[in-house]
């Protein structure tokens, strides 16, 4: 195969792992999706993510920057606005989470949260989106795909919906932020300090009678 071929050859096959197409399957398999059970569109959503970083990972391996002061200055820029959200508004959230997540125990929002939704979003938004495409297109389509995850309960109430689109725009502002200045490893901590605090601790006080 000569040079010029496998150069075509590779061009057309980026085509097929740009930000833009895979942000469009992604978000046609949540539409198509909308009427399952919530934990099953999300592990679906959830592999999609997975399989377009496994697909790039090839051509452009991520860079985590794992630096562990990075890493710590994540995880405290991820937990004090999440902490003062859970003292201001524990009730709400509580209610929020108990609509976002029906059915699931503290065990299972943990899980899903924070052991899986952490590590595989701010690797495919940010590692992948935002790098490979823009900041801003990586925090619109990570609150798109914050309120297309929840459907049909983000168009059954409206508050539900605005506070998931502003919600996620502001999380994925600030995963953002700690993406671009301390690398995508801070990211994932962060990110997974917001979830524990905003998605888990509230169940965690429910259970305790608080």
């Amino acid at each position: 195969m000569s040079a010029r071929s496998r150069k075509r050859r590779s061009q057309k096959s980026g085509l097929s792992l740009n930000p833009p197409v895979a942000l469009a399957i992604l978000l046609a398999v949540g539409l198509v999706t909308w009427q399952l059970d919530t934990h099953v569109r999300l592990t679906l959503m959830w592999v999609v993510q997975i399989g377009v970083l496994f697909v790039s990972a090839g051509r452009q391996p991520l860079k985590l920057d794992y630096r562990p002061a990075d890493m710590a200055r994540g995880t405290l820029i991820g937990l004090v606005p999440g902490l003062l959200v859970l003292l201001l508004f524990s009730g709400f959230m509580r209610t929020l989470v108990t609509n976002l997540y029906p059915g699931s125990d503290t065990a299972a929002v943990f899980q899903q949260a924070v052991l899986i939704a952490a590590p595989v979003e701010e690797l495919f938004f940010r590692g992948f989106v935002q790098e490979r495409w823009n900041v801003w297109a990586g925090i619109a389509s990570y609150a798109a795909l914050g309120a297309l995850c929840f459907l049909p309960t983000t168009l059954q109430f409206p508050l539900v919906l605005v506070t998931v689109v502003g919600g996620w725009t502001a999380m994925g502002a600030l995963f953002a932020y700690v993406s671009r200045v301390y690398g995508l490893a801070a990211a994932v901590v962060a990110h997974a300090g917001v979830a524990t605090l905003l998605l888990v601790m509230p169940l965690v006080l429910r259970d305790m009678g608080l």
